[in-house]
């Protein structure tokens, strides 16, 4: 786990906590139950083609099912472990750089650290000068997200 001592910190309340917990949802589990799922298929068709389609299968199915599942329970022993630690780390400054991966998910780099973001905040980070970013320390996973736009100059 990093810790970032110069990284301010607080707790999470009670209704944030719950907030939180909705961030693993069923497009969390998405890819690790879509891969399952094409490597069965793909060995129902692959037992009629021969000893080489079932390797082949085997490998390239099985191995993306393996490594998506694995990769996903790692990610929610991460948040879990944050869930429960009940701390959020707070960065705030102008985002390095907004984007969206091909599969869809959006992200924001501040302070060196890459968050994940919902989708809804990717035009207005885009064009924000200021953002004030809360997020699980050990998962990243942001679980509020302040945008401030203009100069940010008090009169």
């Amino acid at each position: 786990m990093r810790s970032d001592e110069s990284m301010p910190q607080r707790f999470l309340t009670d209704d944030e906590l719950h907030d939180a917990r909705a961030l693993i949802g069923w497009l969390f589990w998405a890819p690790p139950i879509i891969f399952t799922i094409s490597y069965f298929v793909a060995a129902w068709f692959a037992l009629s083609l021969g000893v080489l389609a079932e390797v082949v299968c085997f490998v390239l199915f099985g191995g993306l099912a393996t490594w998506s599942c694995l990769s996903r329970l790692r990610e929610y022993k991460k948040f879990g472990r944050d869930i429960d630690a009940r701390i959020v780390e707070v960065a705030e400054g102008a985002p390095e750089r907004v984007w969206m991966t091909r599969d869809g998910r959006c992200y924001v780099r501040i302070a060196g650290r890459k968050i994940p973001v919902p989708n809804d905040y990717f035009k207005e980070l885009r064009d924000a000068n200021s953002i004030k970013i809360e997020y699980l320390p050990e998962s990243c996973f942001a679980t509020r997200v302040k945008i401030v736009h203009g100069v940010g100059i008090a009169g």
